[in-house]
């Protein structure tokens, strides 16, 4: 009995059975959504934070890039002045961003962190030190290869510079930074301020603090539900003028989220009413973030003199999230009224409506001339309108 036949069926089960496990584990690489060959575990370098996916690589994951690895001569000098050259191969760090990588296009600057913990800062733009700047050898930031590890390597801006000690050793992180307000990063900050911004807020308490026009000296009233009563003077920022002086909220913001290291929540309205963000308490004072040490606390005044206000004194504040409610639809109208001469008067109303069918509206009138066309400021829009004749509305939109 002949059982080639049957042995070649068997073999080829067993191929096509190999074939799709390889293939479905393909799959689950490629399922992670993330770019590179290696995973957050197995990395020898990992890149988050403001990208379009995380990159995971070893280091043959990145000299597969063989179109974008090049070897370059850098000229190093120490702060004795002692000067030298090396030659090294690897990708430069602008490459490595933006071919390989997607970068968020908020994304401002970048933080590389060595094995040891070490950290540099670097933005991504073409200046002195930048991502994008080129040496006085016309070379650029780059990711070396070094035996297992990776290495920067950093040109010198000019004659002058001392760049030798910034040649970071074993770096195995890179996280790219958003375009924010504040000293400090993402990663760094004590204190984060997100949500319904222009752009997030990073601090450290010495870069609150150096906002000096708003830090302010105030004593509140406190009472815990024993009805025990104290005074306590603290100094920091308002959150009003953290808020909207500092910070650049949204129109349409309605209430900030505050959250403690320990994951306590508070949500304050973004108003004058009880217990709002721009309320004033017994003592005219306002909601404060104050400074403790090395962390940030919420000071609260009492509403009235009746309030027990002492439980709600959060401790060690971590995070603001500004949230906000959309309308779903914006509207915008106007009429022209004839005045005497070539001048009418133009009156523009945007209507917002809300999801809750809440209307709002918001108003504005100005002196136009006759078959005036423009770009007109109505709150926090702006409406294009262009006018016919003495009051005929012939086009009316907003500008995006």
């Amino acid at each position: 009995m002949n059982l080639k036949p049957k042995r070649t069926f068997t073999i080829l089960v067993l191929c096509i059975a190999l074939s799709m496990f390889s293939m479905t584990a393909i799959a689950d690489e490629f399922d992670c959504g993330c770019v590179g060959d290696a995973t957050a575990d197995t990395a020898l370098l990992t890149i988050i934070g403001a990208v379009e996916k995380p990159g995971y690589f070893s280091q043959d994951g990145l000299r597969a890039y063989t179109d974008l690895i090049q070897t370059k001569t850098y000229n190093r000098r120490d702060h004795h002045g002692s000067e030298d050259v090396q030659t090294v191969t690897g990708i430069y760090l602008e490459d490595l961003l933006n071919v390989i990588m997607t970068l968020s296009p908020d994304a401002a600057s970048i933080t590389l962190t060595a094995g040891d913990g070490m950290k540099g800062d670097y933005y991504l733009d073409d200046d002195w030190l930048g991502v994008y700047s080129t040496d006085i050898d016309g070379n650029k930031m780059m990711l070396y290869f070094d035996g297992a590890r990776l290495r920067l390597a950093v040109g010198r801006a000019d004659a002058d510079h001392n760049n030798r000690g910034i040649w970071m050793q074993n770096v195995v992180r890179i996280f790219v930074n958003v375009d924010s307000v504040g000293d400090a990063t993402e990663e760094t900050a004590l204190l984060r301020i997100t949500g319904a911004v222009e752009k997030p807020g990073f601090f450290s308490q010495g870069g609150l603090r150096a906002y000096t026009e708003f830090v302010q000296t105030k004593t509140y009233n406190r009472r815990d539900h024993h009805g025990s009563e104290d005074v306590q003077t603290v100094t920091g920022i308002y959150l009003e003028d953290l808020l909207n002086e500092i910070m650049t909220i949204s129109p349409y913001a309605v209430s900030v989220t505050l959250t403690a290291r320990d994951n306590m929540t508070d949500t304050y309205n973004l108003d004058d009413g009880w217990l709002g963000v721009y309320s004033t308490d017994i003592d005219s004072n306002k909601m404060m973030l104050y400074f403790d040490g090395v962390r940030l606390r919420l000071a609260v005044g009492r509403a009235d003199a009746d309030h027990n206000n002492r439980g709600i004194w959060m401790q060690d504040v971590v995070s603001i999230v500004v949230n906000a409610v959309f309308p779903v639809d914006v509207i915008p109208s106007a009429f022209v009224t004839k005045l005497n001469g070539n001048q009418n008067e133009l009156n523009i109303t945007v209507t917002e409506l809300y999801p809750d069918d809440t209307i709002k509206t918001i108003t504005t009138t100005t002196k136009i001339n006759n078959n005036a066309a423009g770009v007109y400021d109505v709150g926090y829009y702006k409406v294009y309108v262009d006018t016919k004749g003495n009051v005929q509305i012939r086009e009316i939109y907003i500008v995006e």
